[in-house]
């Protein structure tokens, strides 16, 4: 699936670059062309997409290269695009009227938007934490990015929320009623993942948006987009 995510952006990019440039001869491309190309992109307020145009230009100027149609890379020459982004951050107030909507998306949000919120740790991390992980005072748990270097983060059970009230250890001790070895997971049926199985970090993305939304916070305050998934301050 990553794969064929990658040719449909790939396809996408050149087909960009086909209107804009496809009438010149490789030969003849210059650097003013790459650049202007690439800056109209930007100034449209396309920055991420400028800048990705600008990489697929580079490795299509060394294929050319390669095949003795162009003498140099113009597109390497151009300058990279500068990508600001402006984000909204979530206020502890806008939080908690997400989780007061939580459990009418799903059974296990609530609880592990929680957890997430005591333990500081990103979605990949919070879905993959055992039971069986848990001993002598400590939850030791594996960051997604660290997992294949085995270097685990061992977190105090003791560890304490003042601003929610809340600890590690009774967010552990929570129980759904439903056997399974993940602390956060399906508690009914969610299309092909039976009960007890592990919630996937996209459907905690999508399930802590729905809920956001519910809770009549809208994708853009007024610093800035919301993005995709969890987020707060």
């Amino acid at each position: 699936a990553e794969k064929a995510n990658t040719a449909k952006t790939m396809r996408s990019l050149d087909k960009q670059i086909s209107a804009a440039l496809g009438a010149l001869d490789c030969g003849a491309l210059s650097v003013t062309d790459c650049a202007e190309f690439i800056d109209g992109v930007a100034e449209a307020g396309r920055a991420r997409s400028a800048e990705a145009l600008r990489s697929r230009l580079i490795a299509l100027g060394r294929r050319g290269m390669q095949l003795g149609w162009m003498n140099s890379n113009p597109a390497e020459i151009t300058a990279k695009p500068i990508v600001r982004v402006k984000r909204g951050r979530l206020t502890l107030d806008m939080f908690r009227a997400i989780h007061a909507t939580a459990d009418q998306v799903a059974e296990w949000l609530a609880p592990a938007m929680m957890l997430a919120l005591v333990t500081g740790q990103d979605r990949s991390t919070i879905t993959a934490m055992q039971r069986a992980h848990v001993a002598n005072g400590y939850l030791t748990t594996w960051r997604s990015k660290t997992q294949d270097t085995n270097q685990p983060v061992a977190i105090p059970l003791a560890l304490r929320l003042d601003a929610v009230g809340v600890t590690l250890a009774s967010l552990v001790a929570h129980r759904t009623g439903t056997v399974s070895k993940f602390i956060v997971h399906h508690v009914n049926p969610w299309g092909n993942a039976p009960t007890g199985s592990k919630v996937h970090p996209d459907r905690f993305s999508h399930a802590f948006t729905e809920a956001r939304r519910l809770a009549g916070i809208p994708d853009v305050l007024p610093v800035g987009a919301l993005p995709h998934g969890l987020t707060w301050c």
